[in-house]
């Protein structure tokens, strides 16, 4: 059969196709089609911290023209600026939030103390808002500019006893505690698990419950009371455990989980302030100027009058106590002679089963030991018998620092100690990484928070456009001043639209059951396996 050759068509119509382009540009110009869909615009809210490297003060006069910014790579116009002290300036919202799983009681109550005693300044930006996670968020304080009752809110922490710890020390606890019955790489695995599904699901609830708020503008501050996580948990696994186990049980998450959990409230605009609680004194040598035992428990204060041939310490307004703070005794007691003398006595506490007596009497033979070399040894068993005095008395964070004192003493020591070795390695670092990322800062002192909250009152707010469809993704954002050298604090990440991380977290809180009620639109495709 003959093959059919395609059609093909005239060459006199391929000839009037190649004239009509020629011809058109004779025709006069006809008006476009007129627009009929819609075109989706999102105005995106910074708050900017301006400074200056030679030490002017803000400019008076600064406009829109005066900022660049790049979001996601394209240059982006500022279509509105507002300073601080504009006629009709909006208000700060700021929620404080105080976590009871991630945070030792002690450090709560610090937190607690210091932010109540600064209610009028947070009440002079805006309003604020108390939420407790216990582990799930409620609200204990609805938005108010009453400083009396912030300040009432928060008084319930300052001042009732709690002992609890964190929840991830107390994972390590069981953990250490059950060496030798599990295998090492079971019982880590199963550890570093159970500390992951902790930090994954207080970051959820936060995440969650702070994107999910209603109202609020673009001034908004996160007051944080978290004792944080570590990074790298493997370190204390690796120490306790054995490094071949924790290599077996895999690497954890948890540094990713800080960094996304930044980047979503830099997103949503939250400025992050952790309040953690002063930092132990630096375990370097075997000399502190203090000697500093944690206040897991809230026991009265020792009776200066009552402490023979040592200097009391100004305790100074019992809630402005660090939970590390100094108990009443101060260096420069050295004399190793009282020293034993207090040991000896500690010993008839102990028989006569007077174990609060018997804890103050360890504690002024330390001071008199004073960190001397020479009785290095003996400081090492007062250290251990002081540890298990605070364990009997169920002081259990103040036993595992004097525990640690001991190891750092002599490490023979850590040999079957079990859970009083457990412990935090360098939690701070996940409240440093969310305090850069959203442009907060890191308080440990009622005077840092005071330069923070006028550091957040000198703030501009930057108002830029884009448009287009929503984006999954989360931003890359970059601020610059054209108006000469200036330090610009600004944050990194922005959002056009419901993050896919921000979904993801709804789903695990959805399929945890802490979501009661709402919808949650879900799209599948099935494929063959």
């Amino acid at each position: 059969m003959a093959r059919r050759r395609p059609l093909q068509p005239p060459r006199a119509a391929v000839l009037a196709v190649a004239l009509v382009p020629l011809a058109s540009g004779l025709l006069p110009a006809q008006p476009p089609a007129p627009f009929a869909g819609e075109e989706r615009v999102v105005a995106i809210d910074l708050m900017v911290a301006v400074d200056g490297d030679d030490g002017r003060k803000l400019p008076s006069d600064l406009r829109p023209r005066d900022f660049e910014i790049r979001h996601d790579g394209e240059a982006r116009p500022v279509v509105a600026l507002e300073v601080p002290d504009a006629e009709g300036a909006e208000p700060w919202s700021s929620v404080i939030w105080l976590d009871l799983v991630l945070t030792a009681r002690p450090a709560v109550r610090w937190a607690a103390s210091v932010l109540g005693e600064q209610a009028e300044a947070l009440v002079a930006l805006g309003s604020v808002e108390v939420v407790v996670a216990d582990p799930h968020p409620r609200v204990l304080l609805e938005a108010t500019r009453d400083a009396a009752l912030v300040m009432s809110t928060l008084a319930r922490f300052a001042l009732e006893p709690m002992n609890a710890e964190d929840a991830v020390v107390a994972v390590r606890d069981d953990a250490l505690e059950s060496a030798g019955e599990v295998p090492a790489a079971e019982l880590v695995r199963a550890a570093m698990t159970a500390e992951e599904a902790l930090i994954r699901r207080q970051q959820d609830d936060l995440l969650g419950w702070l994107a999910e708020r209603p109202g609020g503008g673009a001034r908004r501050a996160l007051f944080l009371v978290s004792g944080g996580f570590d990074l790298d948990p493997q370190a204390f696994y690796a120490t306790h455990l054995g490094s071949e186990a924790t290599a077996a049980a895999g690497a954890p998450a948890f540094a990713a989980i800080a960094e996304g959990t930044a980047r979503l409230l830099a997103a949503y605009g939250w400025i992050t302030l952790p309040v953690l609680a002063p930092l132990a004194p630096s375990s370097e040598g075997v000399s502190l100027g203090k000697l500093f035992i944690p206040e897991d428990q809230e026991p009265p204060p020792p009776d200066p009058a009552a402490i023979q041939d040592v200097d009391p310490v100004d305790l100074g307004p019992k809630l402005r106590d660090p939970p590390l703070g100094p108990r009443a005794i101060i260096r420069h007691n050295r004399d190793a002679k009282k020293a034993r003398a207090y040991v000896d006595l500690a010993a008839t506490h102990h028989r006569y089963g007077d174990l609060k007596s018997a804890a103050e009497a360890l504690q002024k033979a330390l001071v008199h030991f004073d960190g001397a070399a020479e009785t290095a040894a003996e400081q090492t068993a007062v250290w251990v018998e002081l540890a298990l005095t605070f364990d009997r008395l169920g002081r259990r964070g103040a036993a595992r620092y004097a525990m640690a004192r001991a190891v750092e003493l002599d490490p023979s020591q850590a040999a079957g100690r079990g859970g009083l070795l457990a412990r935090l390695l360098a939690p701070q670092e996940s409240l440093e990484r969310l305090a850069a990322v959203t442009t907060g800062s890191l308080l440990h002192s009622p005077e840092e928070l005071t330069g923070a909250l006028a550091a957040l009152a000198g703030r501009i707010r930057l108002t830029y456009q884009v448009s287009g469809p929503p984006a999954a993704e989360l931003a890359p954002v970059e601020v610059r001043f054209r108006g000469g050298k200036r330090r610009l604090l600004a944050p990194a990440w922005a959002r056009n639209g419901v993050p896919e991380a921000l979904a993801a977290v709804r789903l695990r809180r959805l399929l945890a059951g802490e979501l009661d009620d709402g919808e949650l639109r879900v799209e599948a495709r099935f494929a063959p396996a």
